[in-house]
């Protein structure tokens, strides 16, 4: 997410994770974690596969970027 990833399948294909097996890592980054988020564009809240995904803790942020 660092490199500028945000999407679901752009992070697994940075990440060399298979797309299917992708959702349970960042479920645990996001709920478990509580180091990254998860945001919808306007008026598709809860769309499956459009959820944007960013890094909540400002010093993950500044030491990936």
């Amino acid at each position: 997410m660092a490199q500028g990833a945000t999407r679901l399948r752009e992070i697994a294909d940075k990440s060399g994770i298979p797309s299917t097996e992708i959702s349970k890592y960042m479920r645990v980054l996001e709920r478990d974690l509580d180091l990254i988020g998860r945001r919808y564009p306007l008026l598709e809240e809860g769309r499956k596969g459009r959820a944007r995904y960013y890094i909540r803790n400002n010093f993950f942020r500044f030491w990936f970027s």
